[in-house]
């Protein structure tokens, strides 16, 4: 292996290295906005709780608030489920950014232990033509 291949290998482990990245990072986007849902699906059904409790409000009475705290109970569920399945795949992801960068640092040291094979045999070849 030469110096040539190891520069390419570099530019491929680069782009692997980098797709994985972004990758993970449009998985930490899913997440957040699942998450930011279910805080703002949290903060509906506070606020219908405290306004049940004080109003006088006739569809109230009537059982909406009912079907409502059922309807949140539920899109709760569903974006938890598609939550739990972004979780499983950021996981995954995260493994495979990390298996792109233990290759990155292999190829590092493989460079060094490269560039210092050549050293040496540049020092035996100078010694020896002395």
């Amino acid at each position: 292996m030469n110096v040539k291949d190891i520069k390419a290998l570099g530019g491929l482990t680069e782009a692997a290295f980098l797709a994985a990245q972004a990758k993970l990072a449009k998985l930490n986007r899913q997440e957040s906005a699942v998450r930011d849902q279910l805080r703002g699906l949290q903060n509906d059904r506070n606020a219908l709780a405290r306004t049940a409790r004080a109003a006088d409000d006739a569809a109230l009475a009537g059982g909406a608030d009912v079907r409502w705290f059922q309807w949140i109970a539920t899109r709760q569920t569903r974006l938890n489920a598609e939550l739990a399945q972004i979780l499983a795949m950021k996981a995954h992801q995260l493994e495979m950014v990390r298996k792109a960068h233990g290759r990155q640092v292999a190829l590092c040291k493989l460079a060094l232990t490269l560039r210092a094979e050549q050293h040496r045999c540049a020092a035996r070849r100078k010694d020896f033509e002395n």
